[in-house]
């Protein structure tokens, strides 16, 4: 659930909803608690004050977390013996927004009937609160975020030693943890976008903004630059040249790894129909499978859990692995890379030597919220990709989608020729422009 504070996400909202959690949960043997967790945004405060009264009127408890990352609420909602963990961010969207991420007891994120359970609730709104000697209760628990940063540290204390790591916080949920993880690690560290300041979250940092980390990491002596975006779900690398790494091509060298090691659960790695099409190739000539879901973290993981695999992630920067915390965490991924720079002892760009990549485009094109359907359904895009399907034959695919996360179409085309992948993506641009 996301939008603009005060305007599309309201607190009137929020509470509703906080309500629904409750009475989702809702038990006659054992008082229902949920833990909450947040990112710096500047209407954080107000989202978790509004949810959490919704909460306790329906008679659940709520453990407070503070701030910390997404990673964070879904491993201690197991560990705490929660029933249900939220997570109130926007992840990379700008300052103004912010959203209610939601687990379940096990880390997981909701079902679509648990969704669709809650979205019946805020509409009927007609539930009794309860009674005054039944109403919930607020507890602060402030040895949880130690608990989650020994988890990620366990065994691992000084393991790093020697290696050199400029990290971008994005002025995020991840500044409250990455930094002093990584110094346990015992790596030399430089952390950059650090700010408490909750108006500067992902604004020109972070996952989706990489030229402050690209430009420090060419000036400096790193090994390997880090970028989280606001609740350090994502994780976007650059390498020791100051180079953008891509998503598919770290999941290709986790997923080569893993197969090495004898402990690639049936040689498939979990991608999404965004994934490079050179992915999928690279791991058909290492013996692996590609399987590709719908966008998003969810369906990953979703199909990771469903067929006990271990690996999985999305070009975006989502990475899941299977034996931790099943959610993406940018924590959690950046150490398991770091094992590979210590265990291969070559840095990135070498490691990264044999990676093939098909030309590709990706477009995104601002529309009305209540248009993308319309959109998407017009006849003009539909001939458009008929058109498309034809250029490209066997030698390319592309996808259009519209976003679950912004007021966007988006439009990737990949291929063998480049001069093609343009063409079709022009074509595509046009028809949705024109729609």
């Amino acid at each position: 659930m996301r939008g603009i504070a005060n305007k599309t996400l309201m607190p009137e909202t929020a509470y509703k909803i906080g309500k629904a959690l409750a009475l989702i949960y809702s038990s006659e043997l054992t008082k229902v608690k949920v833990i909450i967790g947040k990112d710096t945004r500047v209407s954080s405060d107000m989202i978790e004050s509004a949810l959490i009264s919704g909460i306790m009127a329906q008679g659940a408890d709520v453990v407070l977390l503070g701030v910390i990352p997404s990673g964070g609420v879904s491993y201690l909602a197991k560990k705490l013996k929660a029933n249900a963990g939220v997570m109130i961010t926007a992840s990379h969207n700008e300052a103004s927004y912010n959203g209610i991420k939601i687990f379940n007891g096990n880390g997981y994120k909701i079902t679509r009937s648990q969704e669709l359970q809650i979205e019946q609730l805020v509409y009927e709104n007609d539930k009794e609160l309860v009674e005054n000697k039944k109403i919930g209760q607020i507890t602060r628990d402030i040895r949880a975020i130690k608990c989650y940063q020994d988890y990620l540290v366990e065994r691992l204390n000084g393991f790093f030693n020697g290696l050199k790591v400029c990290l971008d916080c994005a002025n995020g949920a991840g500044r409250a943890i990455a930094p002093s993880v990584f110094k346990k690690l015992g790596v030399q560290l430089e952390v950059i976008n650090n700010k408490k300041n909750g108006l500067l979250i992902n604004k020109n940092c972070g996952a989706t903004s990489l030229d402050s980390l690209s430009k420090k990491m060419k000036s400096g002596n790193y090994d390997i630059g880090f970028a989280l975006d606001g609740d350090a779900d994502r994780l976007m690398v650059i390498d020791e040249k100051g180079k953008v790494v891509a998503a598919d091509d770290i999941i290709f060298l986790l997923a080569k790894d893993l197969k090495i090691k004898n402990m690639l659960e049936s040689n498939i790695v979990v991608g999404t129909v965004m994934s490079n099409f050179g992915l999928e190739i690279m791991l058909k000539e290492n013996g692996i499978k590609l399987y590709r879901t719908k966008v998003g973290d969810k369906y990953v993981t979703d199909y990771i859990l469903e067929h006990n695999l271990m690996l999985g992630g999305e070009s975006s920067g989502h990475f899941i692995f299977k034996n931790y915390v099943i959610t993406a965490d940018g924590i959690l991924s950046a150490i398991n890379i770091l094992k590979l720079l210590k265990e291969y002892k070559k840095p990135l760009s070498e490691l990264l030597g044999e990676v093939k990549k098909f030309p590709q485009i990706l477009i995104n094109i601002i529309v009305d919220e209540n248009k993308k359907e319309q959109i998407i359904n017009s006849k003009k895009l539909n001939l458009a990709i008929k058109k498309s399907e034809k250029e490209l034959e066997n030698n390319g695919r592309f996808v259009v989608r519209a976003s679950g996360t912004e007021n966007v179409i988006r439009i990737m085309v990949e291929g063998k020729c480049e001069k093609n992948v343009k063409k079709i993506a022009k074509i595509l641009e046009n028809a949705v422009k024109n729609a």
